[in-house]
């Protein structure tokens, strides 16, 4: 009888240190339990890919109102922020290996509904992170405040090295018919309409590095869809990737070709692409 009461104490503390978990913050005393806990039942009910797929894109939207807030209490440092988008990162580097293989499987409708959800993520990831107010480590022990640059022999903080470096350009895809049709009359006719290159369907691919060897490819740790333009932008943990363009969600032909770029969180880099169709 003293064990099933005690028993029954332990399961009600738990499940009340649960509940209040779910709104803790990375700092927090729940927050552990929060993500080691709570989260991990949630996945451990995702019993088919398309519910992973759900349940990542629920816990990406989750990391993204944690920022909100941290940064609305004035608690956002710069590690946090590169520790929640490198979080994000790996949830999207999740949905993206599901939704290509729902795509391969033809489960066309279910890899569309994902897709959508993956890029509404996306934006908000690069609306959001790229746009909060992250503290200095000098906000935080209230000293020197100025923002100079600080002298090359002199250390600068952890933060300052490990946090997000922002990673921009743009890819120009072409051309997107022979250089030269002819016509009838011997003349040059116009371009056929529908062959138009539609650079949404591409996205720019940033891979880590096995740690073996610096030349060969990793893991996806983001990824981000091209504008109309051809334009990208994300935010990426300071670090040395392979970036290269792929087809977004099984769309045309990837650019095989890697390029190798280092950020950090001082200096963002641009990496533009000229890709060849090789029509002629």
């Amino acid at each position: 009888m003293f064990i099933s009461a005690i028993v029954g104490l332990v399961i009600a503390i738990s499940g009340g240190l649960s509940f209040m978990a779910n709104t803790a913050l990375p700092g927090d005393i729940l927050y552990p339990v929060k993500t080691g806990v709570n989260e991990k039942v949630w996945s451990a009910f995702a019993v088919s890919d398309e519910s992973q797929a759900q349940v990542d894109i629920a816990l990406a939207n989750r990391r993204l109102d944690e920022a909100r807030r941290l940064s609305a209490e004035g608690r956002l440092s710069a590690q946090t922020s590169a520790g929640l988008n490198a979080d994000i990162n790996q949830y999207v580097a999740e949905v993206t290996e599901i939704t290509a293989k729902l795509s391969s499987a033809a489960d066309a409708a279910a890899s569309a509904e994902i897709s959508a959800s993956l890029d509404t993520v996306l934006e908000a990831q690069e609306q959001i992170l790229g746009g909060l107010n992250v503290i200095s480590p000098s906000d935080v022990t209230g000293g020197n405040t100025d923002d100079s640059t600080p002298p090359p022999d002199e250390e600068q903080p952890e933060d300052e090295k490990s946090g997000p470096g922002v990673l921009q350009g743009r890819v120009s895809i072409g051309p997107n018919c022979p250089v030269e049709i002819m016509g009838l009359d011997g003349g040059v006719a116009p371009c056929p309409g529908g062959m138009e290159i539609n650079l949404t369907n591409y996205a720019v691919v940033a891979y880590s590095k096995t740690q073996n060897n610096t030349s060969k490819v990793g893991t996806v740790v983001a990824q981000m869809k091209l504008d109309a333009e051809g334009n990208y932008r994300m935010r990426l943990p300071a670090g040395s990737y392979l970036v290269r363009v792929e087809p977004h969600v099984g769309m045309g032909a990837a650019d095989n070709d890697f390029r190798e770029v280092t950020l950090t969180a001082a200096a963002g880099a641009t990496l533009n692409f000229d890709l060849d169709t090789g029509i002629r």
